[in-house]
């Protein structure tokens, strides 16, 4: 779900959600894993796209853990 939430006099446009907290979680975990950007198996699959398998993650405020997948390493420097 998406849309302006607040009130009347300050408006935040925000998006909620189990896709948007999933895509936080993952997010949290990227130094951790060692990847700049993660994604869930069922995403690549369909995405069509592949990278490092990580194992299946327990992420916060999930029911059940996401087998996830690094799509891109951190670069030198970084």
């Amino acid at each position: 779900h998406y849309g302006n939430i607040g009130a009347s006099n300050r408006l935040d446009f925000t998006a909620i959600g189990n896709a948007v907290s999933l895509a936080s979680r993952l997010e949290s975990q990227t130094r951790r894993l060692g990847h700049d950007i993660l994604c869930t198996r069922r995403f690549a699959d369909l995405a069509g796209i592949s990278g490092d398998p990580l194992g299946r993650q327990k992420l916060k405020g999930m029911d059940s853990p996401e087998e996830i997948i690094g799509l891109m390493k951190p670069t030198l420097g970084d």
